[in-house]
């Protein structure tokens, strides 16, 4: 009831703010006025329109700072994703500086949150903000020891505020997918899903403070990174105390030029540490813009804000492996299949189509030097071949995606000489290495025997419950015995490959004890159980071939 009372007076406003921003068309297709009842709209009648003489990316841009900071977040993270005409995307980019500061009493906030008088710990607390961002703002504060710090607060209701609109982004986002091509061209709901996970995410300092931990962790012996210390004693859900940095911000060339830095050194390393973190620990900054990188006096790289991470699992990392080997061997129908493995849907009209595109794609890349690729470039055409097959990738592909370009557009900011794709390709030859490791090779061998294994093995339960419904009359078979001699080949092939697996699982456990005697290194009952193993295979196929001729 509450939810839906919330949604209602948001809706409201909604409706109000389209209106005054001159976007009347869109509340009649989208059916929006249908959310609220007719004695809320009244509510919006003789709205004056404030907006004449503005574009409509101007429009859209004023209208979002209105609805406040769920729309202000959601324009920040789609001005990083090449989805949308470029005008927009300026728009979308001036809300990362346009977020006004609250006014919050910073000393009773502490003494609320941490249940004691902040001028026990702090020596200095500075009332004004140093920065506001949407969820929180920042301040600078020194500890009673003379360590300086900031303390990052949340605003006063967020979490109510968002978790109102995502209420309402949520059912607006079908609306408009139902109603306009170009929201579902670009999957809008599963934009808004995915959205409303990252701030909902973001509202957790506590899970922010677990990942800055994660994060100092697989960096503690890296030389080319320093970590803000976190303060746990002084943070909770609702506060977080980290260590103060006093950087240069990686986009200021100039300061850096003055402080002796070579930009292409600072440029490749940046690349090198943020590849580490998706390729060797499978968790990476999401959200890595000049602002949030900075450079320490002693040449240290320094991330800020670690609110929204990507997190890659192995069985994800593996599958990014795969396409990258694929890609460099330029074998396009195991990119297809890769693809196919990676996408959480897709409908491919013309599979020759899409080959053909791959392959223009990988001329494009072929044509032209390493220096010459633009990044953002190539991403725009694979985006394009994505969209025409609506091929949908999970929000891990989307944001290491985002991660990437963010981290390109800083290296050729720093230096026109900077290419993305060089400091990749170490990273390919290094993954193909590993992939011809006999070790490796020995592990996914033993891997795929024991999913081979506990496949076999769950055949007794899985005719228990077969004998079982069937004993029940849970359901009928019918089959013609007119022509029972292809049952009886089904059932004897069925019969020997099962025997076949039960022969190479025994031998791939054999091979791993000491057992003697040996032939070519291995103990020689696993080598007979592989060879008898072969030989009914091969059998087996020659008896399937056969039938098929007649």
């Amino acid at each position: 009831m509450q939810d839906n009372r919330k949604k209602i007076q948001r809706s409201a406003r909604l409706i109000y703010i389209l209106t005054k921003y001159g976007f009347d068309e869109l509340v009649i297709k989208s059916g929006i006025s249908k959310l609220i009842p007719e004695s809320w709209q009244s509510k919006e009648e003789g709205t004056i329109k404030v907006a004449k003489g503005k574009t409509i990316y101007e429009r859209i841009r004023m209208a979002m700072e209105e609805l406040g900071p769920t729309y202000v977040k959601l324009g920040q993270v789609l001005s990083t994703i090449d989805l949308f005409p470029e005008e927009l995307i300026q728009e979308f980019r001036k809300l990362q500086d346009r977020v006004e500061a609250e006014n919050i009493n910073i000393f009773s906030k502490l003494e609320e949150e941490l249940g004691e008088d902040p001028k026990e710990f702090f020596e200095v607390i500075n009332s004004n903000p140093i920065a506001a961002a949407s969820i929180s703002q920042v301040y600078f504060a020194i500890l009673k020891n003379g360590e300086k710090v900031v303390l990052k607060v949340k605003r006063s209701n967020i979490h109510k505020v968002i978790e109102s609109d995502l209420l309402l982004m949520k059912d607006l986002s079908v609306i408009l997918e139902n109603n306009y091509e170009w929201a579902k061209r670009i999957n809008l709901v599963y934009i808004i899903d995915t959205y409303e996970k990252s701030i909902l995410q973001e509202l957790s300092f506590l899970k922010e403070l677990e990942n800055i931990e994660r994060f100092s962790k697989n960096f503690k012996n890296n030389p080319h990174i320093h970590v803000p210390r976190v303060y746990k004693e002084y943070s909770n859900n609702n506060i977080l105390c980290m260590e103060y940095i006093e950087g240069i911000k990686i986009s200021d060339k100039e300061e850096l030029i003055k402080q002796g830095f070579d930009l292409k050194e600072l440029a490749i390393r940046g690349i090198d540490l943020y590849l580490k973190q998706i390729i060797e620990y499978g968790f990476f900054h999401a959200d890595p813009h000049s602002g949030n990188i900075f450079v320490l006096q002693n040449r240290k790289i320094v991330y800020i804000d670690f609110g929204t991470m990507g997190m890659l699992m192995p069985s994800d990392q593996e599958q990014i492996e795969n396409m990258l080997i694929h890609v460099i061997k330029k074998d396009v129908p195991k990119i297809i299949t890769s693809i196919k493995s990676i996408a959480i849907k897709y409908s491919i009209p013309d599979e020759k189509q899409l080959e053909r595109d791959i392959y223009e794609l990988l001329n494009f890349i072929d044509q032209n030097s390493l220096k010459d690729i633009d990044l953002k470039a190539l991403i725009e055409k694979l985006l394009n071949i994505l969209n025409k097959n609506e091929i949908l990738m999970p929000s891990h592909i989307y944001l290491l995606g985002k991660g990437v370009l963010l981290m390109e557009g800083i290296g050729r900011n720093l230096s026109l000489d900077f290419n993305i794709i060089e400091s990749i390709e170490p990273y390919v030859f290094k993954i193909i290495r590993k992939r011809l490791n006999p070790n490796y090779l020995l592990s996914k061998g033993i891997h795929s025997m024991q999913e081979i294994s506990s496949d076999i093995l769950s055949i007794p339960n899985e005719l228990k419950i077969f004998i079982k419904n069937a004993n029940e009359g849970k359901f009928k078979i019918l089959y013609d015995f007119e022509n029972n001699n292809s049952f009886i080949k089904t059932i004897h092939c069925l019969t020997l490959s099962l025997i076949v697996l039960s022969l190479l699982v025994s031998s791939a456990i054999l091979s791993l004890s000491p057992l003697p005697p040996f032939l070519l290194g291995i103990p020689a009952l696993s080598f007979f159980l592989m060879s008898l193993g072969l030989i009914i295979l091969l059998y087996l196929l020659y008896t399937i071939k056969k039938g098929n001729k007649k």
